[in-house]
Formats: C-alpha cells, sequence, structure tokens
C-alpha cells in the first residue's frame, strides 16, 4: 500500500493526511485539530448516501 507525508494509507478514494496539532475536550468528545500535510484523490467509486435507515449508492 502507498504512503503519504505522514504514513498514511492511500486505500480510498480521498485521503486527507493530517498531522493532529490541538485536541479539546468537551462533555462527551475529543475534537482534534490538524494541518493537512497531503491530499491523494483515487479512483471515483459510486456516492454513498444514508436514507432510509439504510446505506445507498447513487
Amino acid at each position: 500500500m502507498a504512503t503519504l507525508v505522514t504514513g498514511a494509507g492511500v486505500d480510498r478514494s480521498i485521503v486527507l493526511d493530517c498531522r493532529v496539532t490541538d485536541s479539546k475536550v468537551t462533555a462527551t468528545h475529543t475534537v482534534l485539530f490538524g494541518e493537512v500535510k497531503a491530499v491523494h484523490f483515487g479512483p471515483i467509486d459510486a456516492s454513498l448516501i444514508y436514507l432510509d435507515r439504510g446505506y445507498r449508492s447513487l
């Protein structure tokens, strides 16, 4: 598998390779903030949506 700048694997249609720059803890979640180091656009696949309690391709 190919990798990007930070070692992120390239196995999806679009990959954002980020370095975490900060994190904030909220009542129920931890929010991560990142700096984008590289972007990879792979082959275009069918779009996927969630509708009527199920996933569907467009």
